[in-house]
């Protein structure tokens, strides 16, 4: 079962510093510092997740129950009744800085390009259901002392981690030229009729 606390709306702030030098005629490189932030990220909170057998053995000395409730008999809420239960919060969060570097010749006698290098740290807690680090597991999964047993400090201690969909480095360009042949070019430039475009 799932269910919804509070649920503001996700917030993002951005700030960027930019330095930009003309190095050639229509040429320019540019060099970027950006980051930004964001929270109110979504989160699971599954407090009532089966306590794993191993654990279960560790912890209580104990062998697995049987019988009308041995399906939700190692969960830690309710033994009786309730099966996985996850609330869903918006304490989630995520942080990004990098370095862009840009290479641009603006488009002049036949040809122009932009060559793009980013650098970048993603790193989040949240916002990823349902793959990722968005659903955060209670402390009956793990063994006494593992994990903070403080809601925050365990999702700072397990769950903030770089986000594997952003890659640190990025190369990308692009580029435009006149194709050399047609009226004034290289081949066919006395071409006529059709060709002289």
């Amino acid at each position: 079962m799932v269910f919804w606390a509070r649920h503001p709306t996700p917030r993002v702030q951005d700030w960027n510093f930019t330095l930009e030098k003309e190095v050639a005629e229509n040429t320019i490189l540019r060099a970027s510092y950006i980051g930004n932030h964001a929270d109110k990220l979504e989160q699971f909170d599954s407090y009532n997740n089966a306590t794993p057998t191993y654990i279960w053995y560790v912890t209580t000395g104990l062998p697995l129950p049987k019988g009308e409730y041995s399906g939700v008999a190692l969960r830690p809420y309710d033994q009786t009744v309730y099966g996985t239960l996850a609330e869903m919060r918006m304490t989630g969060w995520s942080n990004f800085n990098g370095l862009s570097l840009e290479a641009e010749r603006r488009y002049s006698r036949g040809y122009g390009f932009q060559l793009f290098y980013n650098m970048g740290n993603a790193f989040r807690a949240g916002g990823k259901y349902p793959r990722g680090n968005s659903t955060v597991q209670g402390v009956n999964e793990f063994l006494p002392g593992a994990v903070p047993t403080d809601y925050d400090e365990r999702v700072r201690s397990l769950y903030y981690l770089r986000d594997t969909d952003i890659p640190k480095h990025r190369v990308r360009w692009n580029w435009i030229a006149d194709l050399p042949f047609g009226k004034g070019k290289l081949l066919g430039r006395n071409a006529g009729g059709v060709l002289e475009s």
